[in-house]
């Protein structure tokens, strides 16, 4: 939200630093002050004060530590930049050098807070200034990221001023929090339904289009919350205007005045004002979602819901990205400028571990002040990448040109391009005089090191895929043939022997069809006896058609003779459901229950298309694990043939409605209709109890141990043929 001014003075007894700059001639007889536009507010909190430079022309709000108000408090207009630091060196303990204060000075003058009674050559000077301007174009050429500015909002903030105060009653922002509440009950409630019609809509190209229509508006308004936040706690925004970010757009407002704010809450609330917007904008969607009826109105409410909902938290709200949810979690820790410490911090121990001096050690903070800061610079870049995958796999279904060209522009910025800053460091930074080629050995060591634990160093490797406990087929009991049952002849938990009676099932229209069809043939054996005398050839015919017809007839009298079922084996029969069996209207195929012996239970797998290759690739040894006791391995055996992949689950139960991991059909209402091709694989359990059949199951495949970079290599291949294979607009694409 505001530029990092903070000018750090710890430092350690040796600094690679010389202490007598060559220019320093240059700047040592300027007279500097601020600007007459330029207002000092100071804050204290947690026994820390920090400074806040307000720069009323602009809007801009810059904030000061300690160390740089040392120096900046002194400009008055009467001292020189070499009296100030022959004070600062007879009055502070680790005073700056005369090269920091060049480069505060280019800090100061770039942000434009300094008036000189002469400006010096700041392009020979001061080359912090032209890093600092490098790195803004850079920023603004940034094809993923860019802003156009549209102006000074004020006149029509000012209108909306009734509207701030009416929001921030306490009945508004209690209906707010109902409202919220009630979206969330909703959620709950509709969680089954609500998944199931995402993952439907998310599939339809109107659906995707009218969410990002939606989206600029729903930001609009996520904006207007900021600015309406700013003027309700006495501040002004004076830049609005459209940013693009991955190339979608959204409006933005430079609420940096909340820097200048005194109050922390009031700071917190201006950042968290958006999200707040958008949360009560999601509920809104949720419940109007719940109350229509399918059709554009529900569509709508939908997108308002997941663009107001899960941008919100993975965004805005989230405080690994630079936005809302990070500027919220620096008030609230009272730690401003949060990613450039924590990426400074990083920073100098890896140079330090270069050969490099140690850098400025972190200031005085909390155990929780500290640890946020150690992590929050890798999680960030952690998120970042994941994010930025993440959105060029998504863009690789339909667009996979723009896929490419987006995951370059991501692996030039997030690798590539720090890479090269690196090198630069090491071939020309001051800070490695007398080191450089110790610097250079670690850092040459280091990425072969690197490489070749990649390449050679072997890993575990397993395939780990979702089953069922189920029983072999010889144990199951299925319906022969579509009907009622009549009759349960074997209760259960009984034992049995071969060709014992289990159940009795009755079907109307067999009957009916095996009279038909009986009747029929009588008739057309009279015709041949009929016609062998007259027509030769029609007796023939008749014949031929009679044949066909006692097939039917003998095919259909041992379905029913089948209706009547017996047991294939000994053992304990144990019927599924035996409360609603007798009457009840079974399909055929479907299993009634099972005939338990004193054998193997199965470990019904299914293992999606994709890890296929992992298993043709060899498996060493199978383990089955039950996921609710933790620790507990069973023995598993596989014949190591993979069947044909299908698209039919062999139990909803391995789907994702059901909570499996198989994403299946929304319009399959029985949930066993797979999107993408999946193989059954039966693994044998012989020490696990019968009582769990039915269990959920993880089985485990060990492929042995394989160097990690051809892992990645292979899933790699695996994301591109999957992603890319169904895109439109490359060669060998659908």
């Amino acid at each position: 939200m505001t530029p990092d001014l903070t000018l750090a003075a710890g430092r350690q007894a040796v600094d690679p630093v010389p202490l007598d700059s060559p220019l320093w001639y240059r700047v040592a007889n300027i007279v500097p002050r601020l600007r007459p536009t330029v207002r000092v507010r100071h804050r204290s909190a947690d026994g820390v004060v920090r400074h806040v430079l307000a720069d009323l022309l602009t809007g801009r709000h810059h904030l000061l530590d300690e160390a740089g108000w040392s120096f900046v408090g002194r400009f008055d207009g009467r001292r020189t930049i070499g009296e100030i630091w022959t004070w600062l060196s007879t009055h502070v303990p680790q005073p700056p050098t005369q090269h920091e204060v060049l480069e505060w000075l280019a800090t100061l003058d770039g942000a434009g807070l300094l008036q000189c009674d002469r400006l010096p050559d700041l392009q020979a000077l001061m080359r912090g200034e032209l890093q600092v301007d490098r790195r803004r174009r850079r920023a603004s050429l940034n094809p993923l990221s860019w802003r156009v500015p549209l102006g000074d909002p004020t006149r029509w903030l000012t209108r909306l001023d009734p509207l701030a105060h009416a929001l921030s009653h306490p009945l508004a922002q209690l209906a707010a929090v109902l409202l919220v509440g009630l979206g969330l009950m909703q959620v709950a409630l509709q969680w089954p339904a609500l998944q199931a019609d995402v993952r439907e809509r998310l599939s339809s190209p109107v659906f995707l289009a009218l969410s990002w229509a939606v989206y600029p508006f729903i930001k609009a308004l996520h904006e207007l919350g900021h600015a309406l936040a700013v003027r309700h706690c006495g501040a002004d925004v004076h830049h609005v205007g459209i940013g693009f970010l991955y190339l979608v757009p959204a409006p933005y407002v430079d609420a940096s005045a909340a820097t200048g704010l005194a109050v922390r809450s009031q700071r917190m609330l201006i950042s968290a004002a958006g999200v707040l917007v958008e949360c009560v904008l999601a509920a809104i969607g949720v419940l109007v979602w719940a109350a229509v009826q399918p059709g554009l109105v529900r569509d709508l409410a939908l997108a308002v819901a997941l663009v107001g909902g899960v941008s919100t938290l993975l965004a805005n709200a989230n405080p690994l990205v630079r936005m809302d949810g990070y500027h919220v979690l620096t008030d609230a820790l009272d730690l401003p400028n949060l990613a450039q410490r924590s990426r400074r911090w990083w920073l100098d121990r890896l140079q330090h571990l270069l050969g490099a001096a140690p850098g400025a050690p972190l200031p005085a903070q909390s155990w929780l002040q500290r640890c946020v800061t150690l992590v929050y610079a890798p999680a960030a870049w952690l998120f970042g990448m994941v994010v930025a995958v993440s959105a060029c796999l998504w863009l690789a279904h339909t667009a996979a040109t723009l896929a490419l060209l987006v995951g370059a522009i991501v692996l030039w910025l997030q690798v590539v391009q720090p890479a090269v800053a690196g090198l630069r460091w090491l071939a020309k930074s001051p800070s490695l005089h007398g080191r450089r080629l110790h610097a250079t050995a670690i850092s040459l060591g280091g990425m072969a090191l690197l490489a070749a634990a990649v390449l050679w160093l072997p890993l575990p490797q397993a395939t780990v895929a979702q089953a069922q406990a189920w029983m072999p087929e010889e144990a199951l009991v299925r319906a022969p043939a579509d009907g009622f049952v009549l009759a349960v002849e074997t209760p259960g938990e009984q034992q049995v022997q071969p060709d014992t009676p289990l159940l009795t099932l009755g079907n109307d229209e067999q009957p009916i069809e095996l009279a038909h069809l009986r009747s029929r043939r009588l008739e057309l054996e009279v015709q041949v006896n009929r016609l062998q005398v007259r027509d030769a050839s029609a007796a023939q015919r008749a014949e031929a058609e009679a044949t066909a017809l006692q097939a039917r007839e003998n095919e259909l009298a041992a379905r029913i003779a089948q209706m009547a079922m017996r047991s294939t084996r000994a053992g304990r029969v144990s019927w599924i459901e035996p409360q609603t069996l007798l009457g009840r209207h079974v399909r055929r195929g479907e299993v009634l229950g099972h005939v338990l012996a004193d054998d193997r239970l199965v470990a019904r797998t299914v293992v999606p298309d994709e890890d296929i290759a992992w298993l043709l690739s060899g498996v060493r040894a199978v383990s089955v694990l039950r996921p609710e006791a933790v620790g507990e391995v069973h023995a598993g055996r596989w014949d190591g043939v993979v069947p044909e992949t299908g698209s039919v689950l062999p139990a909803a139960a391995l789907g994702v409605n059901a909570g499996g991991r198989i994403e299946t059909d929304p319009a399959d209402a029985d949930g066993l209709r797979t999107l993408q091709p999946v193989a059954v694989i039966d693994v044998q359990v012989p020490d696990l109890a019968v009582q769990r059949l039915g269990a959920r199951l993880l089985v485990r495949f060990d492929h042995g141990a394989q160097p990690l970079g051809a892992r990645l290599l292979r899933r790699l291949q695996q994301l591109t043929l999957r992603h890319l294979g169904d895109a439109t607009d490359v060669p060998g694409g659908r």
